[in-house]
């Protein structure tokens, strides 16, 4: 079974792009001799550029689950291969009762992690903390389709199918 993000990734390598203009902007400082506006760009440039790598590696990986475990792959680079036993957490959760993710299109997942009793904070919706997780190869979360969720596209499966795949698999899913 392969899961993969059907939205277009490239929004956020635009983004990438548009880092040439800070830096456009730190020489043109430069030369004007104005410190501080220098290094006002450069800090700026440095938060974006962090935020939108992270934001391509959240939407740029791939999940290859067969019986034997999950290969993640970004862009085409395999990154992690995980045997099943390796995941710590395979739990079922609902998103409808996070305080800031009502509006999220995605009512249910399935949240894979290396870390035992791996909980994801009820503040933030899960796709915002699906772009801030500082390790996103041994953290993942793959989301159930919904009728709201047809434009949306982040990792999602039907539910019925997952489910039935990873019984056949031998994988445990905690509720």
């Amino acid at each position: 079974m392969k899961i993969k993000y059907t939205g277009s990734i490239i929004y956020y390598i635009a983004f990438v792009v548009i880092q040439v203009l800070p830096i456009i902007g730190v020489f043109y400082c430069h030369f004007k001799g104005d410190d501080l506006e220098r290094n006002l760009y450069i800090i700026y440039s440095l938060i974006v550029l962090i935020v939108n790598i992270r934001q391509i590696i959240s939407y740029g990986r791939v999940f290859e689950m067969d019986e034997n475990g999950c290969t993640i792959k970004f862009l085409f680079f395999k990154a992690r291969r995980y045997k099943w036993s390796e995941f710590k957490t395979i739990r079922l959760e609902d998103n409808s009762q996070r305080l800031f993710g009502r509006g999220v299109p995605y009512k249910k997942c399935v949240v894979f992690s290396t870390r035992e009793n791996f909980h994801t904070p009820e503040m933030i919706d899960i796709l915002t903390y699906m772009e801030l997780c500082l390790r996103p190869f041994r953290f993942f979360v793959v989301f159930f389709k919904t009728k709201t969720s047809k434009e949306v596209g982040v990792y999602e499966v039907d539910e019925e199918l997952f489910m039935s795949k990873m019984k056949e698999f031998g994988v445990e899913v905690q509720k």
